[in-house]
Parts: C-alpha cells; sequence; structure tokens
C-alpha cells in the first residue's frame, strides 16, 4: 500500500485463545523475511512474539532490541545506554523508526498484547509513538484485552478479527493429524468432532488448538482404553473400537481450559497424581 498520511497504518488480530493468532503472524513474519532474502524486497521488518521468555514481556527488552536494529540500518551506533529511561527508550524509537520509514517500508509485527507485563505502558500502550511514520505498518495479536483497546483508539488502526475454522477446513486437519500415526479417521468420528459445540452454538472445531488436542487426544489412546472397548462394546474389533472413539469425543470437553482440564484428570486416572 501506498506511503500516505492519514492511511490505515495498523491493525490487530483478534481472537479467543488457541485460535491460531501467533500460528499466523509467525507466518506472516516467515514470509516477509523470505521475502527480504530472496527477493531483496525494501522492507525492515521487526518483530516482537510476547510470552516466549519471561523478558519477552518487558516493553523496555523490546525496545531495546528494536532501538538497536533500527540504529543497525540506518548506519549508526544505538543512541540508548545500558540503563536508560523508558522515555529516553521511547523518544529514540520513535525517532529511529521514523527515519527508517523516509527510507524503505518498515514492517512491525507484535505478537501477544495481553501477555506484555501489567504496567500501565503496556495496559495504554503508551510506548508507540503518538505519530506514526506515514511508510510504517503495525499488526499486532491479542485476545481482546485493554492493550488491544488502547490500540484500537488510534485513528487509522482497524481490528481484525479472527474467523473460526470452516468445517472443510477442520475436517481436513483431523485426516491430516491422524495421517502422522498412519490412520485414515472414519466419517463418523469426523462428523462427530466437527459437530462438538460450545454452549453458545459455535463449534468447538473452529478452534485450532482444540481440534488438535482433541485429535491427538483419540490418537494417543492407551491399552486399558483397549482393553475397556473389548469388554464394553459389543461387535467386532473394528467396530468396538470406533464406538470407543465415538465415546471418547462425546466425553471431551468443548472449550479449550476444560479439555486441558480433562485430559490432565484422565492422564492421572492412569499415572497417578505424583
Amino acid at each position: 500500500s501506498p506511503a500516505e498520511e492519514g492511511g490505515t497504518w495498523g491493525g490487530c488480530v483478534t481472537g479467543p485463545s488457541g485460535s491460531g493468532k501467533s500460528a499466523l503472524l509467525g507466518y506472516v513474519a516467515r514470509n516477509l523475511q523470505d521475502s527480504i532474502e530472496r527477493d531483496r524486497a525494501p522492507m525492515l521488518l521487526l518483530s516482537h512474539f510476547t510470552g516466549v521468555t519471561p523478558r519477552s514481556q518487558s516493553v523496555d527488552a523490546m525496545l531495546i532490541r528494536w532501538i538497536g536494529e533500527l540504529a543497525e540500518f540506518l548506519g549508526e551506533p544505538s543512541p540508548v545506554e545500558e540503563g536508560a529511561s523508558a522515555d529516553e527508550l521511547e523518544e529514540a524509537f520513535a525517532s529511529l523508526l521514523g527515519r527508517a520509514a523516509l527510507q524503505t517500508r518498515v514492517v512491525v509485527l507484535l505478537d501477544a498484547l495481553n501477555q506484555f507485563e501489567p504496567t500501565t505502558r503496556a495496559r495504554h500502550m503508551t510506548w508507540l509513538p503518538k505519530l506514526w511514520p506515514a511508510n510504517a505498518r503495525l499488526i499486532a495479536t491479542a485476545i481482546p484485552c485493554q492493550a488491544s483497546g488502547a490500540l484500537l483508539e488510534r485513528p487509522w488502526a482497524q481490528e481484525m478479527p479472527l474467523e473460526l475454522l470452516p468445517q472443510p477446513e477442520a475436517e481436513e486437519v483431523v485426516r491430516r493429524i491422524c495421517k502422522r500415526y498412519g490412520r485414515t479417521p472414519h466419517p463418523d468420528i469426523i462428523s462427530a468432532l466437527v459437530n462438538k459445540r460450545l454452549p453458545d452454538g459455535a463449534p468447538a472445531a473452529g478452534n485450532p488448538l482444540w481440534l488438535t488436542l482433541a485429535v491427538e487426544e483419540l490418537n494417543l489412546l492407551d491399552q486399558d482404553d483397549f482393553e475397556r472397548a473389548d469388554r464394553d462394546f459389543p461387535g467386532s474389533g473394528d467396530q468396538r473400537m470406533q464406538q470407543l472413539l465415538l465415546s471418547v469425543v462425546e466425553q471431551l470437553k468443548p472449550d479449550v481450559p476444560s479439555l486441558y482440564e480433562w485430559m490432565l484428570a484422565h492422564t492421572e486416572e492412569i499415572w497417578g497424581e505424583t
């Protein structure tokens, strides 16, 4: 898009936990970096994935790294010294970002605004330059929170809600995960998974994390489960196994936190609390 004053310069990809926000931003980052290295695209990429390490939750640590990358691009030493104040870091970042954007498109990717340290600066996004350069773009991700709200209050920043996986894609995810285990899922199992519903009627399988956890759980059933299938279900071996899988799908909780609790409880039954 052209560098112009008053144009849309930033956006925030929003969605619940497990909806694929970090995966999406990682995909964007890899593709942009490939364009820079392979196609020599005129672009400077600044990226930060919050929550990867404890230090990554610090706004100051992020700004120090970005200031270093901007200064290196401009061919000059970093203007901040060790122990620089928050104000000094923010001023240096705004100045260097503006100067770099005069030379090339600058793309800033920032994952998980909601995982920054719980400070006023992080919650209200006050570290962002008040005047954003016309030739810079910002894409952030977040569970809807105070920080995402503060970003979206800026003029010309837009929200980009991440939609649920449509059913055909959810079905394909099931098949591909099962293929890793050398298995082909029965259509009835796929149907049971994609028709699992949250209390509000939304499909549980629309959340990629939930779907991955659920399908992995089915593929990792152990000997105790197989013995239960022989004991509790009638029919041939294949029929008993299909009934077992359907019964497990029925037991799976439809939201990510409850599914984790169910999986931990199930594991504890087998291995003990310790």
